[in-house]
């Protein structure tokens, strides 16, 4: 048997075929590259999140373990260094971690605070009052969820 050209009938279902299975390649390397070039973005972007959130991170963690020490130092010795262990107490209560602090974290802390001070000094103007502050206290920690508020917003955003 001699081995010849096909017939021009099989040629051209061989190059129909070829070309069909060509075409279908570029599809799918197509559909290839736009899902694991949309894969490797979102593994950037949440990168890039992660390394803005840093510094962030850390003074949250920070203050959380300062306001830990401060409320077991208050428990443990009320009497030791009281007045500047209050003061801080105050500090961050007040101020500095109602900028960080999340709803369950400043709750902790109201229910200390009205446990161990007069119950008075440890209201905090509800989130809708904020601009409408009647103590000094209650408008700096006002200030501070407020401006928690917005960068929390700004980054939920991006």
């Amino acid at each position: 048997m001699r081995w010849g050209w096909p017939s021009a009938e099989v040629r051209d279902r061989l190059e129909f075929v070829f070309k069909g299975v060509q075409a279908a390649a570029i599809v799918f390397g197509a559909i290839w590259g736009l899902v694991t070039y949309t894969i490797t973005a979102a593994h950037q972007r949440d990168g890039i999140r992660r390394e803005l959130r840093k510094p962030y991170d850390e003074k949250q963690l920070s203050l959380y373990l300062d306001a830990a020490r401060v409320l077991a130092h208050l428990s443990a010795t009320p009497d030791y260094e009281r007045e500047k262990t209050e003061a801080r107490f105050w500090e961050l209560y007040w101020g500095e971690l109602a900028f960080v602090e999340s709803s369950r974290v400043a709750s902790l802390m109201v229910a200390f605070c009205r446990k161990r001070f007069e119950p008075t000094k440890c209201n905090t103007p509800h989130p809708e009052n904020v601009l409408e502050a009647s103590t000094l206290e209650g408008a700096a920690i006002g200030m501070s969820h407020e401006a928690s508020d917005e960068i929390r917003k700004r980054w939920e955003d991006k």
